[in-house]
């Protein structure tokens, strides 16, 4: 587990039609999946999400799976963040994919610029229409954290979104003056993501932005 380069955290709830596109996009990255630690994360699913990631941990090395009683997304995160072994961390959703290369050009970017973090553009899939919408934000290049927090914030088609899944994080990054983990509130429904965000922004000295997309956001 040591010798990953980083790990990618999946909370898993009732996507079993979902699922196997999202792992598989995982498995087949060009940066090489055996560098990647899959962590699926089931929290309660009561279709057969669990057994979909109990399938893909006994057949890959590279996949982890654990199973909880239901809590809520921030829930799940706070396991996942627990089982990362990675010293860069991201998140991608259950019912979600990525481009082959995504992977590849997120770490490359980290390590070429030296970023703590790095903000991707990304896909709006809308499932009922089939319609999508690509997100190209205007502003690239190497920027400081509260600028970065600053474009995800903008309106959404201009910005980086509050999201997660479209950005990377050195691990250093996510820990607090204690060296702990950060942990996801668990008694909020909705803005999860943004508690990371404005706790990692502000001390971030490198953000590199890039406009460029790869990651597949299903809107259902």
């Amino acid at each position: 587990m040591e010798n990953f380069a980083f790990s990618v955290i999946m909370a898993v709830y009732n996507t079993e039609s979902f699922l196997e596109e999202a792992v598989e996009s995982l498995i087949h990255q060009t940066y090489g999946f055996e560098k990647i630690q899959l962590i699926l994360v089931d929290d309660g699913s009561t279709d057969g999400s669990f057994a979909v990631c109990q399938a893909y941990a006994q057949s890959n090395a590279s996949i982890c799976c654990y199973h909880q009683p239901n809590g809520g997304v921030s829930s799940a995160r706070n396991k996942g963040l627990s089982m990362a072994h990675g010293e860069i961390i991201g998140f991608c959703d259950a019912d979600d994919w990525v481009d082959a290369a995504y992977y590849a050009r997120m770490v490359n970017l980290m390590q070429e610029h030296d970023a703590q973090m790095v903000f991707s553009g990304y896909e709006e899939f809308f499932e009922k229409s089939g319609a999508s919408r690509l997100h190209h934000p205007a502003m690239s290049g190497l920027v400081d954290g509260y600028e970065a927090l600053k474009q995800c914030v903008l309106p959404q088609r201009d910005g980086y979104f509050t999201s997660l899944w479209n950005k990377l994080f050195q691990r250093e990054m996510l820990l607090d003056e204690a060296g702990k983990l950060f942990n996801f509130p668990t008694d909020i429904a909705v803005g999860e993501d943004e508690t990371l965000l404005v706790q990692c922004c502000p001390k971030a000295r490198r953000v590199f932005l890039c406009p460029e997309g790869g990651y597949h956001w299903l809107v259902r």
